[in-house]
């Protein structure tokens, strides 16, 4: 994307820095600690690896996400260097390809990365020094983990969007939200057997359910969770049995899509509940040994009857102590407790309230444990309390007292009751948003999956209900702009949507980024204003500040150009575009002398070049030489 006629460099350039900021907002913030700067591939007989390489101790965590199949990264406080070079298309089975995105909304700063895999893949993660190495082995996945979906044959089936949960008295209600009344589906029952409950599965060919959870918490008409693959025949949802036999069940079509009731009917509780807490004084003793006690005598029934592969036994000792959600891996490295419990609140999908009364710092090494199971261990460790409702998990110290309301106002924010003699603790969550607002998400769900499977334009018309439905939604009209200006060259609209983001939050420096970018890309003069909007703020972003370097250059106004390149470098230090940019803007004013020892600063900074500029640079500075 171009935002006028310049240079072919100076296009390369600002088309490189146009696209970031919608997709990468450059780099993340200029404290961030840790810095990926490559990935390293390697293969040998137990499969590929992939060594993220980085200048410092890192805090991250991995999971697995479907749909498409791809292993996750998140490293906390970090961002990726210049020399990163993302996307990575790989094509070394199982690796497809390898994608980064910066979360700076989040505190501390995450960094993403997401490793696409061609098939289904075991994978191990461990941490050396610096260092995070993934290493994938060909062939199918052991356990039940959903397999990822065929998107080519995906295409054009309907979708199911929605799972709605009523628990009542001794069963639960599954309402799936579809397109249309599903009269087609198939319903398997399965018993126990190595160490795993009772299940039922329900196939629906021709459906997908991309919107889903992979994995839902239940524990209510004797389920103890729900998962849900796509598949390339359709979608299979998986009912885990809570009960030391089958539940009962039955599906009929609804006008929405299928309702399934499921009911315990007296059934006997598994063995798999977890077991009291121990009593012991050791707080690490008290975590590791709440599987697996002596005591236990169905649990240790359940571990003689298990095969020796060390897998399986530790899945199965975390299920028979109640520990079912998704795994992760973590290394936590003298990390900061609050830090702790927003990275875990962010990968299981929770809301994190943690009390001010919480302090200290962690360190601690984990890989392939239920993510409710590493959530007990720090409790212990730290003498800490959870109380968990509303999709909410609140930290504080044991002793400090807390009760939730028995009722909450809708639009009203809730607020927590203190104890006697305790100070009040504070949950900022709406719990209840006008049906407007809750229809607008859904809409917004089936957007999201258009987008995912490259549908942009039935993507942004999903949007464009939900704006209507939601019009004061500031973000999805910035996430449209975006859409408009990175994936289908829609400036007009883009500027359109800018300008209602505007409309709510006149100085939002992102919308006004976005309204800049497409008047200039129509040659509109109007274009400078909405640059200096977007840069005169306390901290204008790379992009930003790139970008109207970029216009200002393009539009001969070299000394301005040549200040903002000087304001990104006192917020940013100097980077290979701001360098390429002042040489070539010394060039254009004439001041060859000036331009020279750019770019010989340049070819010297170490800097990875591509061959064109690298050749370009050299015979700069050979001519300037020979002068």
């Amino acid at each position: 994307m171009k935002i006028s006629k310049v240079t072919p460099l100076a296009s390369l350039l600002l088309a490189l820095c146009l696209n970031l900021a919608f997709r990468v907002e450059c780099q993340a913030a200029p404290d961030a600690p840790y810095q990926a700067s490559a990935i390293v591939f390697a293969k040998d007989a137990n499969g590929l690896s992939a060594t993220i390489k980085g200048n410092a101790i890192p805090t991250f965590t991995t999971y697995q996400l479907f749909d498409p199949l791809r292993v996750v990264v998140d490293i906390a406080n970090a961002s990726f260097a210049d020399s990163l070079h993302l996307p990575i298309e790989v094509k070394q089975p199982p690796l497809a390809k390898i994608t980064g995105s910066m979360l700076t909304d989040k505190n501390p700063v995450i960094a993403k990365l997401e490793f696409q895999l061609g098939a289904d893949s075991q994978y191990a993660v461990k941490r050396d020094g610096n260092d995070i190495t993934l290493t994938f082995t060909n062939g199918d996945q052991q356990g039940t983990a959903p397999a990822a979906a065929n998107k080519n044959a995906a295409d054009g089936k309907p979708e199911i969007y929605d799972l709605r949960i009523t628990k009542g008295d001794g069963e639960a209600k599954f309402l799936l939200v579809a397109d249309g009344p599903i009269q087609n589906f198939k319903k398997v029952a399965l018993t126990r057997g190595g160490g795993r409950p009772d299940r039922m599965y329900l196939d629906i060919p021709g459906f997908r359910a991309p919107a889903l959870g992979r994995e839902i918490k239940v524990g209510a008409g004797g389920v103890s969770r729900v998962r849900i693959a796509d598949r390339p025949e359709g979608a299979r949802l998986i009912f885990d049995s809570s009960l030391s036999g089958p539940f009962t069940y039955d599906a009929a079509p609804a006008p929405e899509g299928i309702l399934i009731t499921t009911r315990a009917e007296g059934a006997a509780k598994s063995a798999q509940s977890a077991p009291d807490k121990p009593q012991g004084s050791d707080p690490v003793s008290q975590a590791l040994a709440l599987y697996g006690q002596p005591g236990n005598q169905q649990a240790q029934k359940n571990k003689a009857a298990r095969p020796p592969a060390k897998e399986d036994s530790a899945a199965a000792e975390f299920a028979d102590a109640g520990f079912d959600r998704q795994k992760i891996t973590v290394d936590f490295y003298k990390t900061d407790l609050h830090n702790v419990f927003r990275l875990m609140g962010e990968v299981g999908g929770y809301n994190m309230v943690v009390d001010d009364s919480v302090k200290g710092v962690l360190t601690l090494s984990l890989r392939e444990v239920p993510w409710d199971f590493l959530l007990d261990v720090i409790m212990n460790l730290k003498g800490l309390q959870k109380i968990e409702r509303y999709n909410t998990i609140v930290i504080s110290a044991k002793d400090k007292g807390f009760s939730w309301p028995e009722k909450v106002t809708p639009k009203k924010e809730l607020e927590i009751e203190p104890a006697k003699g305790q100070e009040a603790l504070a949950v900022e969550k709406k719990l209840s948003q006008p049906p407007a607002q809750l229809a607008a998400n859904l809409i917004i769900q089936k957007g999201d999956s258009l987008a995912r499977e490259g549908k942009f334009k039935e993507a942004l018309a999903q949007y464009q209900m939900a704006l209507d439905k939601w019009p004061n939604n500031a973000e999805l009209a910035k996430r449209m702009a975006g859409m408009c200006l990175s994936d289908l060259g829609y400036n007009q609209e883009a500027i359109d949507y800018a300008q209602k983001a505007l409309a709510l939050n006149p100085k939002d420096p992102e919308a006004a980024l976005q309204a800049a970018i497409g008047l200039a890309n129509m040659h509109r003069p109007e274009a400078r204003h909405y640059f200096e909007t977007a840069v005169n703020v306390p901290h204008p972003s790379r992009a930003a500040l790139l970008s109207f370097a970029g216009y200002e250059e393009d539009n001969a106004d070299f000394e301005g150009a040549l200040a903002t390149l000087a304001k990104y470098t006192s917020l940013y230090n100097a980077s290979l575009d701001t360098m390429v940019a002042r040489a070539r803007i010394f060039d254009k004013q004439k001041k060859p002398e000036l331009a020279a020892a750019e770019y010989k600063a340049i070819l010297y900074s170490g800097y990875d070049l591509a061959p064109d500029l690298a050749k370009y640079i050299k015979g700069r500075v050979k001519l300037a030489d020979q002068q």
